[in-house]
């Protein structure tokens, strides 16, 4: 991967990985959107008004992670610990699903799965990160989704509750 200059674009992934991409896929966007509701609650707002704001808020997973927590540490006070964290998980995870939907997928002559993913590095117009461009397997991306469904569960639970006490 030090020198791509070619990409030979071939489509027979291994078995289940497209489902499995997919999967990871409505994991995030799930996420994303319990996030707005949240933003939507903390704002005390109605649901069309407070899901828009939440939209403007939050170009960016991180972004919106970023607003979200801000916002739960001025409205719950200390009861925003664990809802911050599980916020700051999500944000973490996001670069994963960054350098999936970035990526230009392909699979190797060995049959492996693999991403190619030019990234600009923060300094600006500096030399492209080529550094994401690996081999990917079903398994690792089955994990990076079961981590996204795990955040999401324990998201709405502790939403509910802070919910419940307002």
């Amino acid at each position: 991967m030090n020198d791509i200059e070619v990409v030979s674009i071939r489509s027979d992934f291994p078995s289940g990985f497209t489902a499995e991409l997919g999967w990871l896929f409505i994991a995030f966007g799930r996420l994303e959107y319990l996030l707005k509701l949240c933003f939507k609650d903390l704002e005390d707002s109605r649901f069309h008004a407070g899901m828009g704001e939440a939209e403007y808020q939050g170009a960016q997973f991180k972004t919106l992670c970023k607003v979200v927590r801000a916002k739960a540490g001025e409205k719950l006070g200390a009861a925003a610990g664990s809802f911050c964290s599980l916020v700051d998980e999500a944000s973490l995870l996001s670069a994963e699903r960054d350098h999936c939907v970035h990526a230009c997928w392909t699979v190797e002559a060995s049959g492996q799965a693999v991403r190619i993913r030019p990234k600009r590095k923060k300094s600006g117009r500096g030399p492209i990160d080529w550094s994401e461009s690996r081999v990917v397997t079903v398994g690792e991306l089955n994990g990076i989704r079961r981590q996204a469904e795990r955040i999401f569960v324990e998201l709405d639970r502790v939403r509910k509750a802070w919910r419940a006490d307002a």
